[in-house]
This record gives structure tokens, C-alpha cells and sequence, in this order.
């Protein structure tokens, strides 16, 4: 994980001190050396950043799937509906789909991501802020992996809170 900051670099000052007193190793780069380092980005707006080579990303849709594969392999059942409604009262002990299906367990897992205060609202409702975040994918030339892991680690402008990775 590459984190870059601009004039007010005062948020990646924080996060240094912050892995630094966590002993997480990381790496101090000014703009000259992180030109040197990923000659293929353009730092215009960069002063100064830090390199976790041990932290990146977690693709969540990968994750999920994988999650899903295993718990099956383990003998879990898994299925995906639309719950119309919990059935019973006090604990969720059995709930109703859209196909009129009843499913009765000790645990029910709920992977609503953002609507999960929508959908539980007397218990997250207020804890669950979603913020809209805007996603654009870029292209790159076939067989150019100098914007890839691990010619370029996932990075995070902390000003703008801009990020990426490959």
C-alpha cells in the first residue's frame, strides 16, 4: 500500500506515526524518490509518501466467492433469496423468502452491504452511513503491466482520498 500526500501532508504524518507506534514496517519516500521508484506515475500534485510493503487490498467480490466456496466444501448450505420477512418473534430464528421457502437455523448471515442499515434499520439504522463513491476503470494496453502489483502497489491520495490498483 502506497500512501501519498500533497502540500498538507499532515494526514500521512499521522498515518506514519500511527504504524510506527503499531511497529508495522514501512518505507519514507520524498517526490524525488518516488519518481525514482514509479517512474511510469506522474507526482505533480505528490510531496511526500509511505510504503507498506506488506498491506494492499482485499477484493471484496473475490473474497465473498472464495468465503462461499469454502463454507460449501465445509458442508455449509448456502442460499441466496429475498427474505420478505422474519417469521416468528424476539430472536430471528427463521425467516420467509420471496418463493414462499421457510428457513429455520440458530444463524442467519445477511451480506447486504450498503442497505444493511435499510434492511435491519432498529439496530443499524443509525450506524450505517453509505456515501456514494464514484468508480471509473481504466484501460491499459494489452501486455503493459507497469501499472500492475507489483511494478505499482495499490496507492491512496490522502487529500483527495483518490486510490487505485491494478
Amino acid at each position: 500500500m502506497l500512501w501519498l500526500g500533497g502540500e498538507d501532508d499532515s494526514q500521512l504524518r499521522r498515518t506514519a506515526a500511527t504504524l510506527k507506534r503499531c511497529k508495522v514496517r514501512y518505507e519514507d519516500f520524498d517526490r524525488a524518490a518516488l519518481e525514482a521508484k514509479y517512474p511510469q506515475v506522474s507526482f505533480e500534485d505528490i510531496k511526500a509518501g509511505i510504503l507498506e510493503p506488506h498491506s494492499g487490498v482485499l477484493m471484496a467480490r473475490r473474497a465473498v466467492a472464495m468465503l462461499v466456496e469454502d463454507a460449501l466444501r465445509l458442508g455449509v448450505e448456502y442460499c441466496s433469496a429475498q427474505i420478505l420477512k422474519p417469521a416468528g418473534s424476539g430472536r430471528l430464528e427463521q425467516v420467509v423468502t420471496s418463493q414462499g421457502e421457510r428457513f429455520s437455523t440458530e444463524q442467519f448471515v445477511f451480506a447486504c452491504g450498503a442497505w444493511l442499515g435499510k434492511v435491519f434499520p432498529e439496530v443499524l439504522g443509525e450506524r450505517i452511513f453509505p456515501t456514494r463513491q464514484e468508480v471509473f476503470f481504466f484501460g491499459i494496453p494489452g501486455g503493459d503491466t507497469g501499472l500492475q502489483h507489483p511494478a505499482l502497489p495499490t496507492w491512496l491520495f490522502q487529500e483527495d482520498l483518490f486510490y487505485g490498483n491494478a
